[in-house]
């Protein structure tokens, strides 16, 4: 990837975590931290396994909201 495709998921990952963090996703946003730093590190092999888990999680994350908020 290009550094600036790097620097997109870096600053992507950091959104997602402060935003997951803010509506009380804390798992969310914990593994968003995870990758972020992981971006940060260019630890592409780390990120490509947890990105089943960033699947469930947001799916999660998100029918949890749409309970709070429907």
């Amino acid at each position: 990837p290009t550094e600036a495709t790097i620097e997109n998921f870096v600053r992507a990952a950091h959104t997602l975590k402060s935003t997951s963090a803010t509506v009380g996703a804390t798992e969310l946003s914990a593994l968003a931290a995870s990758l972020e730093e992981n971006g940060k590190e260019r630890a592409f092999t780390e990120i490509a396994k947890q990105l089943p888990a960033l699947r469930e999680t947001s799916m999660t994350a998100e029918a949890e909201l749409k309970k709070l908020y429907t």
